[in-house]
């Protein structure tokens, strides 16, 4: 066995994934070819450029956080059609599982 065989086994092992011998060879090479791509990638010179969180020119939307008054659980409850105290009462939508 090669080198490389013994490390397709063991990604393959490590991944749990089936092993077919036909497709060991093949696996090498995607593996090789990936590898090879992640190096051109690093021959870029990124200096100066910074990091991206999304490629998009986004800003933060949110707004501040305020507190303030909102309606009083029996104004909240008053279009209710039918209340079980400070709830309001739903019809039973649970079926028989068989």
């Amino acid at each position: 066995m090669t080198g490389e065989t013994v490390d397709i086994k063991k990604i393959l092992k490590l991944a749990r994934l089936s092993e077919e011998q036909e497709d060991t060879k093949q696996l090498a090479k995607d593996f090789g070819d990936i590898l090879g791509y992640i190096e051109t990638l690093s021959e870029v010179d990124v200096e100066g450029i910074s990091p991206l969180a999304h490629v998009h020119d986004s800003n933060n939307v949110f707004r501040e956080d305020v507190a303030f008054n909102s309606l009083s659980p029996e104004e909240a409850l008053q279009n209710a059609p039918d209340r079980s105290g400070n709830y309001i009462r739903v019809p039973l939508v649970i079926e028989d599982a068989e």
